[in-house]
């Protein structure tokens, strides 16, 4: 069966562009054709809108969206993947462990806090994604299905996965985990969580090697880039206003740094961080100040920046060439953090 990624990167040019539609231009950054053609198609089989849904209706949705490239054929030659349960935080939450075919030795660990706005978001989502991390960083990752909103509303989804951290650092080799080479990844609202369990350990003194932020949620306020992308680029305003209504209702405090992880008060302890940014992205702006943030507090970051995509572009590396090449860049790094 010939992928979806390689028929978009065999289509001349001008097919895309006729398809796609004109240039995409804003704030002066062009969105890359190949995304833009995925994002036409996106609205136009999906047919709606996460916002004007029901949670199990958003979920349903983007199911099938998945299924239109999830292979689990091509996952299994890519790496050894495993199906597990670990118990914490009074409940037993999935787990997916993706190794290296036929590796048995105690390599590196990545645990990796999926996306979907703390509403959606699957194992399944993000299988590629992960089983790429394994075959490109020669890692294991291990993929945490925590609970979602709105029947686990704030903070149970990030109680679940402080306590799938630690349940996992704490019987490190019941799972072939090296502490000393343990980090922390997540995107979006995985990236948000990814943080906070990064804070929460330090706090514990189990605090993971590095963290990859992949355009996290750090701040519960709007920004320019949320106005300036709130509509048409996967991640849109209304949405983020449905995710929140979900995950934490409207009477918040706003600096809850288990909320905003940029209020967190030990940033300055954080360990090397890998923040990536797209352009074409609600939480855009928010992300950036982040990463200033960290750097004024004298930490490691490495902002990797994809200022033609959109918000949601990464995971897609199995369809779209350019998440493709952005995630082997992130390996990159990832490699480089781990040999530090």
């Amino acid at each position: 069966m010939i992928q979806i990624k390689t028929v978009i990167s065999l289509l001349p040019t001008f097919i895309k562009r006729l398809i796609a539609g004109k240039e995409i231009i804003i704030d002066n950054q062009k969105l890359n054709l190949n995304s833009q053609l995925l994002l036409k198609n996106f609205y136009k089989i999906i047919n709606n809108k996460i916002c004007n849904l029901t949670p199990d209706g958003a979920r349903e949705m983007i199911d099938r969206f998945v299924k239109i490239s999830h292979n689990p054929k091509v996952l299994n030659t890519m790496c050894d993947i495993k199906n597990d349960f670990i118990d914490c935080n009074k409940t037993s939450l999935p787990i997916r462990i993706y190794r290296p075919k036929g590796n048995n030795e105690n390599i590196s660990t990545l645990i990796y806090y999926h996306g979907g706005g703390f509403v959606i978001g699957t194992l399944e989502m993000y299988d590629y994604l992960c089983a790429s991390y394994s075959v490109n960083c020669n890692i294991q990752v291990i993929s945490i299905d925590y609970r979602l909103a709105p029947e686990n509303k704030f903070p149970i989804p990030v109680l679940d996965c402080i306590a799938a951290y630690n349940q996992l650092f704490d019987n490190a080799s019941n799972y072939n985990i090296n502490t000393n080479y343990l980090a922390v990844a997540g995107d979006s609202a995985g990236g948000n969580l990814a943080t906070v369990v990064t804070s929460e350990a330090i706090k514990n003194n189990k605090t993971p090697k590095f963290q990859v932020l992949i355009y996290p949620v750090v701040k519960n306020e709007v920004t320019k880039s949320v106005d300036l992308f709130k509509e048409g680029f996967l991640l849109e305003t209304d949405d983020m206003y449905w995710f929140a209504d979900h995950y934490v209702g409207k009477d918040i405090d706003d600096t809850d740094p288990k909320i905003s992880p940029i209020y967190s008060d030990n940033l300055d302890q954080m360990p090397d961080t890998l923040i990536v940014i797209a352009g074409f992205d609600p939480l855009r702006d928010g992300a950036f100040e982040y990463a200033k943030k960290l750097k004024d507090n004298n930490i490691n970051v490495i902002t990797q920046i994809h200022s033609d995509q959109f918000h949601g572009f990464y995971h897609m590396n199995d369809v779209l060439p350019e998440a493709d090449i952005a995630v082997k860049q992130t390996c990159n790094t990832i490699n480089m953090f781990f040999k530090n």
